[in-house]
């Protein structure tokens, strides 16, 4: 015997059911009763398992590029600012009082800023650029390098 159910849906969901029922000339109820089994079966939980495996996966891969490009930008930072300090503070820097080479050490500092600063509103970042320049260097580099044991044509005659 079977029980009857009473449900409540949205209306765009009994257009569905209703497109659906038309599309394959079967009861509005056949169609509901095959979503709810399916939804059901052991087999939908491991389709769901490995939807969300599939979508984890994706966002570890996203994550991983991500920390990359940080630590990336993080050492070209380190040192684009151990090159910048060494060629902007002059000698006679070194010699001066503590107070004047502090005071010179925070306006090369702002001046570190304002130049990060200004590079981050062009919208241009290390990463790609650095991109850009392997890209470069491959195309200038051919694939295989000559091969030493061959004869050259040279030597042939």
């Amino acid at each position: 015997m079977k029980r009857q159910i009473s449900v409540h849906m949205e209306p765009a969901l009994i257009d569905q059911v209703e497109k659906m029922a038309q599309r394959e000339n079967r009861s509005k109820s056949l169609i509901i009763e095959t979503a709810v089994a399916s939804f059901f079966s052991p087999g939908s939980a491991d389709r769901r398992e490995a939807a969300i495996a599939r979508r984890l996966d994706l966002l570890t891969r996203q994550f991983e590029r991500i920390e990359r490009d940080i630590i990336i930008q993080a050492e070209y930072i380190r040192n684009a600012t151990r090159l910048w300090m060494r060629t902007q503070i002059q000698i006679n820097i070194l010699t001066a009082p503590d107070k004047v080479a502090r005071a010179k050490s925070h306006e090369l500092e702002r001046q570190l800023s304002r130049h990060v600063a200004r590079t981050i509103a062009r919208g241009r970042n290390v990463v790609q650029e650095i991109s850009e320049d392997i890209e470069a260097l491959r195309r200038e580099v051919p694939n295989d390098p000559p091969d030493e044991t061959k004869p050259s044509d040279e030597t042939k005659h």
